[in-house]
């Protein structure tokens, strides 16, 4: 509104752009210089719109207006570089290294934007030569505004841009001529203090331009290398857990298959998997696909001895294989819930450096859905298969 109101206060005058500042001046007193300038530039074209300039640039290098100016860009500065401090911290915990926190934050401070920077430009005249200046860009709403005018620039070029907002650049200036601070200086010497503002930003601009293309070039890369680091680790971590569920599976296979009686087939399945989770590295060789059956009781040996007769297999009763499928079951929980943890961690990475965590995934997460014990318990007579009554399995006589 306090903007609207100066408008309105100068629509109609005739006089000076100087006059007009004047009239501008007491109509702005205690607001913010900011709304000012984007009004400005909202006028633009219209017959308000230098004088309004004029009057904004005016307010603003005023000893009031000058300060309200410069408070505005430096609390937003302060802010934007506390914000990135914090984050340095956590991104640190994070492990990550000095280039990737340097680049998260320069990522984060072209985001937030100073609300006022510097802009160095480059002016064409009538007779075709080109003069340097300097403009100020409103971050807001991305556009730069004459410094002499307070009006959009036409006809000009901003080729560089610098990082200090208007006030940390035009302070620095005038503390290199003695001064405490801007409004210090009289106002016949603050054209000096605006060329060495000028010549400040233009120093430091070829260096921040660099780096800003060098940033904006290498962050895709940056992303995508950094993404693939994550999906290698994360596969890495994971693959135990897909062993283990596939391995589970082919037990699950083989119980069902013993079940409708190709105890052959069925026990293999379930005991060369059993051997291949308890020693990963071995190959299942004859005597050992015989060994489990080795590590049973007496009477179930015998059990498993009269099946094996009767329709083949390794010699190991139903019960039995059922327990080492129930026991693969419990194996692969435990693997799930490890899988999860190592799943959080990468989520939380990815969301700490904006990456895509689909990417990283590269598939759906495990089922976490948990199979129901299959067969007999532990201990309990055979269901399914091969029956053989115990009493055929005590000694003669």
């Amino acid at each position: 509104n306090a903007a609207r109101d100066v408008a309105g206060a100068i629509s109609g005058f005739q006089g000076s752009p100087q006059q007009a500042a004047q009239v501008a001046g007491q109509a702005v007193a205690g607001t913010r210089v900011g709304d000012v300038i984007r009004q400005g530039g909202e006028e633009f074209e219209t017959r308000v719109a230098r004088p309004f300039g004029a009057a904004a640039l005016q307010i603003a290098e005023s000893p009031a207006g000058g300060g309200l100016f410069f408070s505005e860009a430096e609390l937003k500065q302060q802010g934007t570089e506390a914000e990135l401090a914090g984050r340095a911290d956590f991104l640190r915990e994070l492990g990550a290294d000095d280039d990737e926190i340097l680049e998260d934050a320069m990522q984060r401070a072209r985001g937030a934007g100073s609300p006022f920077d510097l802009v160095a430009v480059t002016e064409t005249l009538p007779d075709g030569t080109t003069q340097d200046g300097f403009a100020v860009f409103d971050g807001t709403r991305g556009t730069a505004v004459d410094a002499n005018t307070g009006m959009p620039f036409s006809g000009r070029i901003a080729k560089k841009f610098s990082t200090p907002s208007v006030g940390v650049a035009l302070e620095g200036a005038a503390q290199l001529l003695g001064y405490n601070r801007f409004t210090d200086v009289p106002v016949e010497q603050r054209a000096e203090v605006q060329a060495g503002a000028n010549a400040q930003a233009s120093l430091r601009a070829g260096d921040v331009t660099t780096a800003r293309e060098q940033a904006k070039a290498a962050g895709p890369v940056w992303k995508a290398s950094q993404t693939e680091k994550l999906r290698k680790e994360f596969d890495k971590e994971r693959a135990s857990s897909r062993d283990m569920q596939r391995q589970f599976t082919m037990m699950e296979t083989g119980l069902t298959r013993f079940q409708e009686g190709d105890a052959v087939g069925g026990s293999q399945l379930i005991l060369v998997t059993f051997q291949k989770i308890i020693d990963p590295p071995s190959v299942v060789r004859q005597s050992e696909y015989a060994r489990t059956a080795e590590g049973l009781g007496l009477i179930k040996q015998f059990q498993g001895y009269v099946e094996r007769l009767r329709s083949g297999g390794a010699g190991v009763p139903l019960a039995e294989l059922a327990a080492m499928v129930e026991t693969g079951r419990q194996m692969m929980q435990e693997l799930s819930v490890s899988s999860d943890g190592i799943r959080d961690r990468v989520a939380r990475t990815a969301d700490a450096y904006g990456l895509d965590l689909k990417l990283i995934l590269a598939e759906e997460p495990l089922d976490k859905t948990t199979s129901q014990p299959t067969g007999p318990p532990p201990g309990a007579p055979p269901t399914g298969g091969i029956q053989v009554p115990v009493s055929e399995l005590q000694p003669p006589g």
